[in-house]
């Protein structure tokens, strides 16, 4: 049975900041701030991202894109 599944959950997160940092923080699309997209991957080739991932040679994120439906 997948982990999903089970009812077996972890959520780790972190805050910081104040509240009113974050209000400010969500002004940042007015200020047209953008992710540097290193590649797009089409889902089913999620083990090849992966690998670039681990190989440390990319710049920005790397995307995964489901192209199904």
């Amino acid at each position: 049975m997948p982990a999903s599944t089970s009812g077996q959950f972890t959520i780790l997160g972190t805050t910081l900041g104040s509240p009113t940092d974050f209000g400010r923080m969500l002004h940042f699309p007015k200020h047209r701030i953008r992710p540097v997209i290193d590649s797009t991957w089409a889902l089913d080739d999620v083990v090849a991202a992966q690998r670039h991932l681990e190989s440390r040679r990319h710049l920005g994120k790397i995307v995964l894109v489901n192209k199904a439906g």
